[in-house]
Order: C-alpha cells, then structure tokens, then sequence
C-alpha cells in the first residue's frame, strides 16, 4: 500500500522542473539530450549526455538565477518567453 501522500512534507515551488527530451531519446537511452527549465526562475540548461543532464540538474536544484543564466555555463539559457 502506498503512503498517504497528504502525510509528506509539501513540494516547494523553487524545486519545480520541466524536463524535455530531444525527440532522438528513446527507450533505449542510447540518445540523452534535451533541456531542463527551473519553472520558477525561467532558467534554461540543455544537455546532450547523462553527466551534463545531472550537472545541470544539481546546479538548477542549488540556487538557480537569471543572472546565471548569462554565465553561458553548462548551456544555460535566458528565459525568452
């Protein structure tokens, strides 16, 4: 049986991500690109392997900002909405 998930303490809204993958990425995993969009700072990181996938995922769950988002480091990318 599941736990309730009421019970948990609740998602906070700076740890809220969007992945997309690139359109090649399969089942099969051999193909790993995509980006990542930290929904609360608009911040954009595309990856093309596993390791940048989880570089980007730790820099984005550390303190992502848009000042970040002009250092050019790990594909970031600033909001263009």
């Amino acid at each position: 049986m599941l736990p309730c998930v009421m019970s948990r303490k609740p998602l906070p809204p700076d740890k809220a991500l969007l992945v997309q993958f690139a359109a090649e990425v399969d089942a099969t995993l051999r193909v790993f690109s995509g980006r990542i969009e930290h929904l609360e700072s608009g911040l954009r990181t595309r990856f093309g392997s596993r390791e940048e996938f989880f570089a980007s995922l730790a820099k984005m769950l550390g303190k992502p900002n848009r000042a970040a988002a002009t250092s050019g480091k790990v594909g970031a990318e600033p909001d263009q909405t």
